[in-house]
């Protein structure tokens, strides 16, 4: 019945409040833990953990029944609530002789299963912590070292453009043989685009002589010349 997908297992009587798990822990003496753990692994949590009419779970009744199948069946399934002391006290309560000492012995052995299986999971838990700021970490320095890395780059390329810029205005210089009197001679007779190659180089030469290149542009009516001396 286990193997039928369309099998519901998450119900109760009215009568005494027993779920599949009650009964089996009641009646199924001869089953193995396996058939309990499947049976248990296909009920939700609060079916896991249901309690009867008398405030006892399944695993409760299991106990006071000495049905060690059952028990390790139920020990093997994390959702279900295992109060290791009060399963103990119980088994004292309701068993003697060998059935007492053997329930004992695997309580105490699924006890220590469960609290190692608690342990490996918050060990995986934190290793997980410290592999996720690790990871963080890491990304934040290689995002330090990209930044560092373009602002060098973008350095690098205003210093080759200044490099570049100072090599064109000294090409002016030498071309135009610029100072402050042929600058202003220039802005008279010479062509705008001369004027503008001179002032990318050295603009001081804009307002020399208390604006005369701007006077002499316009007494030689260079309107062009007057546009780049006001840009």
């Amino acid at each position: 019945l286990l193997t039928c997908p369309q099998l519901t297992v998450d119900m109760c009587n009215s009568y005494d409040g027993y779920t599949p798990l009650h009964y089996a822990a009641v009646w199924c003496k001869d089953i193995s833990p396996l058939t309990m753990t499947s049976l248990a692994s296909m009920m939700q949590s609060e079916w896991l953990n249901k309690k009867d009419r008398n405030g006892w779970t399944a695993v409760m009744i299991a106990v006071d029944r000495g049905n060690l199948a059952a028990v390790e069946g139920l020990g093997r399934v994390q959702g279900v609530l295992w109060p290791g002391g009060e399963l103990q006290a119980r088994a004292r309560k309701k068993l003697s002789g060998k059935k007492l000492d053997d329930m004992l012995a695997l309580l105490q052995k699924i006890e220590e299963e469960r609290n190692g299986a608690a342990g490996q999971e918050e060990a995986k838990l934190k290793k997980e912590k410290e592999e996720d700021k690790r990871r963080i970490e890491e990304e934040r320095k290689a995002k330090i070292q990209l930044d560092n890395e373009r602002l060098k780059k973008e350095e690098m390329q205003r210093k080759k453009e200044a490099e570049k810029k100072k090599k064109q205005g000294e090409g002016a210089m030498r071309k135009y043989q610029v100072d402050e009197n042929a600058f202003i001679a220039l802005c008279k007779k010479g062509a705008s685009e001369e004027v503008k190659e001179c002032l990318g180089a050295y603009p001081e030469l804009l307002n020399t002589q208390a604006g005369e290149p701007l006077r002499m542009a316009a007494l030689g009516r260079k309107l062009r010349v007057i546009e780049v001396l006001m840009e």
